[in-house]
């Protein structure tokens, strides 16, 4: 199963646990939405955040690269920011490669938790101990059934932010990863060397410096030398085949 998939039935499960707008639960669940379509502006509006990703080496798959940017960024240059957000994440990952297991999942896990966002429910990674759920290897239906519970009990208690607020290993308290527990966090400069630069603007969130406008420009200067020098040695080589 992909992420995408992983998140689609977290949704249904959801619609088919929550009552949807009334007095006794006002949840109101917003459509699946993949990491490049999504607004990472429309968060200000939004006071749940549940999301599901894998990893690709250790980086973020290539439909969740902009998301992560933007991200990292408000992060780094605003911390705080997503104060108003509540959020849990949900983590695919293939133990063949070992370094990289689950790296992503980990490292979003922490950077929403650095932008202000509170994790209301522990982090769950397929086939992971997850205390919550007493699971020595977690599957996505069992995660997204207590977490669903979690966000309810949450919402209608209108629990604390003290109370709401877990922490980012919960998931090993009573049991150990079966893999590993460590992560390899990235910097901005790791993010636009591989995947470029934003698609559009920095979100409402962040705040870059000039420090941040002035890493894009060397990058884009680098890249550019880097197009020049491959264009002088094929027309080099061109030159000798005549």
């Amino acid at each position: 199963e992909t992420s995408m998939e992983d998140a689609e039935m977290i949704h249904e499960l959801g619609r088919s646990l929550t009552k949807q707008n009334t007095a006794d639960n006002p949840i109101t669940l917003n459509s699946v939405t993949p990491g490049d379509e999504f607004d990472f502006n429309s968060l200000s509006q939004t006071s749940h955040l549940i999301l599901s990703t894998s990893s690709c080496f250790g980086y973020a798959p290539a439909n969740l690269s902009q998301f992560t940017h933007q991200l990292l960024l408000a992060s780094e240059t605003n911390p705080g920011c997503l104060s108003h957000l509540r959020h849990a994440v949900w983590g695919n990952g293939d133990e063949r490669w070992f370094d990289t297991y689950m790296n992503v999942p980990r490292v979003l896990d922490v950077l929403l938790e650095k932008a202000g966002s509170k994790r209301f429910y522990a982090r769950g990674e397929r086939g992971e101990p997850h205390a919550p759920t007493g699971a020595s290897e977690v599957m996505v239906e069992d995660w997204a059934m207590g977490m669903w519970n979690s966000l309810e009990q949450t919402v209608n208690t209108n629990t604390d932010d003290a109370d709401a607020d877990v922490a980012w290993d919960a998931l090993w308290e009573y049991e150990p990863s079966r893999r590993h527990d460590r992560m390899t966090q990235w910097t901005l400069e790791d993010l636009v060397t591989k995947d470029g630069v934003l698609e559009g603007p920095p979100s409402e969130f962040a705040r870059p410096d000039e420090g941040y406008w002035k890493l894009l420009e060397d990058l884009k200067r680098a890249e550019e030398q880097q197009k020049l020098v491959l264009t002088e040695r094929r027309a080099a080589a061109a030159a000798r085949r005549r």
